[in-house]
């Protein structure tokens, strides 16, 4: 039996594990995401730059950046190896066409903002390839539940086809800086890669044994970044969802809202004082789809949760209808908490089954 193993690989059979309480651990990884480097503006400071140096060459980089805005909006860029200049970008920010830019000195990836940020990026980096990139970016203007955040995706390259990306500035060109707390994570993978320190530590595995009206991770150490996927199948066309910590869909709790796209439209920001993060659009759900769901959440203690949720979901059998596909990107408003638990309902506390099959998966890093 293959499974899924942290570092989104795949190895192993049942033989190679031990049973465990809501997940079979794995005995040894090879290879995976590993932390190349990091910098956090430190207590009582703040800064317009952010630079993660002495990267290793690593064929596929992860970046993470959650940034705090403080006096006045920011305005965030990258640049590699120090290297102003040969940046390309389109990007879609909340609704209408895509914006782009040629020859630029930094790579925009994100507009003016007041609140704090949450970017995760993907970057293929040959050395004697132009560097690509895929960036996803929930911006927090305004605390609390009563706004929807605000959704920014981009694609960038970088024209250098000598070297490899051995460093990542995080830029700031707007009025404010980026405030104490705000840092910037670069992680790194290669095929060839035989190293066991994974980034992403697998927190849970949960598979519906049953038809159930939910799936459950029970509680879990909570960490600062979390990514979650699910596979699943349910018996309702209400939007499969999810809540956080032991709390119900349909509970008047007000503490989630959301901005969603479906299939490239413009943005629907009504979702505000919600009790769930939708996996899909609503109202287009239809019983026994399949779904894939890839999720990745800033938890950081005293802040509110930012989540990007992407969902490809099958609305047909055969192949005489293409699939579905929704971008989500909320907030859980709660900051007395970490998120140590996540539920797989529906919306409005609708009625319907999880099926048996479908599965969570959670893995998470500090």
């Amino acid at each position: 039996m293959v499974e899924y193993l942290a570092g989104n690989r795949i190895r192993g059979t049942n033989a190679e594990r031990t049973t465990g309480a809501g997940f079979n651990p794995v005995t040894a990884v090879a290879g995976g995401w590993k932390e190349l480097s990091r910098f956090t503006v430190g207590a009582g400071q703040t800064s317009d730059t952010i630079s993660v140096t002495g990267l290793d060459n690593k064929l596929y980089l992860q970046v993470l950046s959650f940034t705090k805005g403080t006096g006045g909006a920011t305005r965030s860029s990258y640049t590699m190896n120090t290297v102003t200049g040969n940046y390309s970008y389109k990007y879609n920010t909340g609704s209408g066409g895509d914006s782009s830019g040629t020859n630029q000195t930094n790579l925009y990836f994100n507009q003016n903002n007041n609140g704090n940020t949450f970017t995760n990026s993907f970057i293929s980096n040959k050395s004697d390839k132009k560097k690509l990139f895929l960036n996803s970016s929930i911006k927090a203007t305004v605390t609390g539940a009563g706004t929807a955040p605000v959704r920014e995706e981009s694609a960038g390259t970088w024209g250098t086809t000598t070297d490899p990306i051995s460093s990542v500035q995080l830029l700031n060109s707007a009025g404010g800086s980026f405030d104490a707390g705000s840092e910037v994570i670069v992680l790194g993978y290669d095929p060839d890669d035989t190293h066991t320190d994974n980034f992403w530590e697998e927190l849970v595995s949960v598979t519906q044994a049953s038809d159930a009206t939910t799936l459950d991770t029970s509680t879990f150490t909570p960490k600062k970044y979390m990514w979650v996927q699910i596979f699943g199948d349910s018996s309702s066309n209400i939007s499969p969802s999810i809540t956080f910590n032991g709390e119900s869909s349909g509970a008047n709790n007000n503490k989630y809202t959301l901005a969603s796209t479906f299939n490239g439209g413009n943005d629907d920001t009504s979702e505000v004082n919600i009790e769930w993060i939708a996996l899909n659009q609503a109202g287009v759900g239809n019983s026994n789809n399949e779904y894939f769901s890839n999720i990745f959440i800033v938890n950081h203690t005293n802040s509110e949760k930012l989540i990007c949720v992407n969902t490809v979901e099958n609305d047909a059998t055969g192949t005489s209808r293409a699939p579905d596909r929704t971008n989500n990107y909320g907030k859980w408003t709660d900051t007395s908490y970490q998120i140590n638990r996540i539920t797989l309902t529906f919306r409005d506390g609708g009625t319907g089954n999880v099926l048996t099959g479908t599965v969570m998966k959670v893995w998470g890093h500090d």
